[in-house]
């Protein structure tokens, strides 16, 4: 029984340690708080959430999402205890989630 708990234990240490590296271009998404920013952008998609912790891992891992789902700006629109949510805009013009940055029309 004194090893099955250890053992549990150590499992559950191990689960919760990962490493969210940083995808090519994500260091270019821009986080703002100022509709004037993207007044010329297009509209990606709501309900992004950007997490406010102090980990390199939790900005990463925000960044980037907003790059997958095409983005390059999120505009914070409210801000909770842990996290800001926000509204994602491509204002760049170009979409990074192809192979070859592609010009968007």
């Amino acid at each position: 029984m004194k090893y099955f708990i250890i053992l549990c234990l150590l499992s559950l240490s191990l689960t919760g340690c990962y490493s969210v590296g940083a995808l090519p271009g994500s260091e270019k998404v821009v986080i703002t708080t100022s509709s004037n920013d993207v007044r010329s952008c297009k509209l990606i998609g709501y309900g992004f959430i950007v997490s406010r912790g102090p980990c390199e891992d939790c900005r990463n891992e925000t960044r980037n999402n907003i790059l997958m789902a095409g983005g390059d700006t999120i505009l914070i629109t409210h801000t909770v205890v842990f996290a800001d949510h926000g509204v994602v805009y491509n204002c760049s013009g170009v979409d990074q989630r192809m192979p070859y940055p592609v010009q968007m029309k």
